[in-house]
């Protein structure tokens, strides 16, 4: 029983009771010579006292290896990626880590006791709740993403954190983890602001198109019926703004399909400086009296290739919006800079990719945005302005011209802080060329006596399109088809110097047709009209846009476009 509770006593205490029995026998033994019994017991205690000193090492060597894990678990503890919380049933913080105390923003020291619940954002208590009643109930963890408010600081701005719950083992407390997933949850977000964006732009082209056919006819017997009523007829001013309605519609159009990146572009290596700079004084008669232009462009910008007068739209509708944005006056800056990307620092930016880029940021001082409008802010038809302010396309306007150059464009608001736009431009390769300058349309002759095939598979709009060239004098061959414009191709004796097609048509498109033609009429030019399709978009973007025109066009835009392509030269 004795050894039993030796084996369970202290190093320390050990030793105290063999150094006990020690001096007992050696009092015995005084006055008589030692005994072979005292030399073996003294050999034993200098054995034991050697283990004791062997142990004492290792205890001390033990203790000192359980501190230093002891601090690496709280190095671990404390600096690790992810909150942890101890709380109490009631949810009140009773332990926290150095990270959970920094996604709160309050010292950990003012934390024990407060409430958790405090700290989370009200659009998501419901969930809060919820999560917080299953997990009390339940012996699993139970999590799901929340929204926390840092601190009562307004700069500061909230974080998503998901969050799991489960109860302890002591049944008298909770764990909380909760790891940051902001960012995530903000890529998840763009993906589906970009989503809809592109489903509504695939919209938007299917509708212009339709759309575009019918203000193709209406147009044109508009300019008709108007040169056949006098100037003083009742219905001279029902046709004028019958007229104007549909090129107001069309110009809507033009707005759709520039939001679905569905334009045809004449993209040209050019100085986003000197673009800039030659809109200045347009711009500053744009703004309010009482505010300010300041251009501050960087010396060394690479070049961008873009559409120069695309481009142009893109600045003037975001100086359009700051200059609603600041009904008072303000500062408007416009800037440019060189920004070279690599692959570690690629998902911070809109683009999500390295390489060199073109910034141009369109910066004002006005009423700034809610995180709720800038989510919004590039939808079509979405406006915060009074309903006869605006139609809601400016910003949807720069959005498709953006991502159709290549590009992206972000924004950074807050209320009453004003707001930054920043277009993102891939930089060109190659040297820079001067910004076309605009010629001065001088009147031409648009008539002649050439003949013309036109095939279009929509009747009023085959119709309507003849009428003009008959009008101006061009011998027409109308087909309604792709396989009937081969046949009127095939029994016609003389020469057809143009056609005019259709670029989608059922069973085979108007490049396809051309390619056709131009296997037996070498010598006959094309032009090609749509309304609207990606496909034929997608084509004629390998086209020169000089042999294209748009639905809907005015019948002297046809006229002239069907005689500038006639008069050129062949190559």
């Amino acid at each position: 029983m004795k050894k039993q509770k030796d084996e369970v006593a202290s190093p320390v205490e050990l030793r105290r009771r063999a150094e006990g029995r020690l001096r007992e026998r050696a009092e015995r033994a005084a006055g008589r010579p030692a005994s072979a019994a005292d030399a073996k017991l003294v050999h034993e205690l200098q054995v034991h006292q050697v283990e004791l000193e062997m142990q004492n090492e290792e205890l001390l060597r033990s203790r000192a290896e359980l501190e230093a894990s002891l601090e690496r678990y709280s190095e671990l503890y404390d600096f690790a990626p992810t909150g942890y919380f101890t709380l109490a049933r009631d949810v009140a913080i009773r332990q926290v880590n150095l990270t959970g105390a920094r996604m709160l923003g309050v010292p950990r020291s003012e934390l024990v006791d407060r409430r958790f619940g405090l700290f989370v954002d009200a659009a998501s208590l419901p969930a809060y709740n919820a999560l917080l009643a299953k997990a009390l109930r339940s012996e699993a963890t139970e999590s799901c993403d929340v929204t926390l408010l840092p601190s009562t600081k307004p700069t500061v701005d909230p974080i998503v954190v998901h969050l799991a719950l489960s109860v302890a083992r002591n049944g008298e407390e909770c764990r909380a983890v909760a790891v940051d997933v902001t960012r995530r949850h903000k890529a998840e977000e763009q993906l589906r602001v970009w989503q809809t964006m592109e489903a509504v732009g695939r919209l938007a082209g299917g509708v212009a198109h339709d759309f575009n056919n019918l203000l193709t006819v209406m147009l044109t017997h508009a300019e008709f019926a108007l040169k056949v009523v006098g100037d003083d007829a009742p219905l001279r001013s029902d046709l004028l703004d019958l007229k104007a309605a549909a090129e107001r519609a069309a110009a809507l159009t033009r707005q759709l399909l520039a939001f679905g990146r569905k334009q045809v572009l004449r993209p040209q290596m050019v100085d986003a400086n000197a673009l800039v700079f030659q809109l200045k004084s347009m711009l500053s008669r744009l703004l309010n009296p009482n505010a300010t232009l300041e251009l501050e462009l960087a010396s060394d910008l690479g070049p961008v290739e873009v559409d120069p007068a695309q481009f142009d739209r893109v600045i003037v509708n975001l100086v359009l919006n700051a200059r609603d944005a600041m009904p008072g006056g303000g500062a408007l800056t416009i800037s440019t800079a060189n920004l070279n990307v690599d692959e570690a620092h690629a998902e911070e930016y809109p683009m999500r990719k390295p390489g060199p880029f073109v910034v141009l940021k369109v910066k004002d001082t006005g009423t700034g945005m809610d995180m709720a409008t800038v989510a919004r802010i590039f939808e079509p038809f979405f406006t915060t302005k009074e309903k006869e302010r605006g139609t809601g396309f400016g910003l949807s306007t720069v959005y498709g011209a953006v991502k159709q150059c290549g590009g992206e464009v972000s924004v950074e608001s807050e209320p009453g802080k004003g707001s930054t736009f920043a277009i993102y431009l891939p930089r060109a390769p190659g040297s820079l060329k001067r910004p076309p300058t605009v010629a001065t349309q001088t009147e031409c002759h648009v008539d002649g006596a050439e003949t013309i095939l036109l095939v279009e598979d929509e009747e009023p709009v085959r119709k309507a399109t003849s009428r003009v060239l008959g009008s101006a004098g061009y011998a027409v061959l109308v087909a309604a088809s792709a396989a009937e414009a081969l046949e009127v191709c095939q029994g016609h004796s003389g020469p057809i110097h143009l056609v005019l097609s259709d670029m989608v048509m059922p069973q085979m498109t108007g490049v396809e047709l051309a390619a056709r033609l131009k296997e037996v009429r070498p010598e006959t030019k094309v032009l090609y009209m749509s309304g609207y399709a990606e496909e034929a978009v997608e084509r004629v973007g390998a086209l020169d846009a000089a042999v294209f025109i748009a639905k809907p066009f005015s019948s002297a835009a046809l006229r002239q476009k069907v005689r500038e392509l006639l008069d050129t030269r062949p190559d």
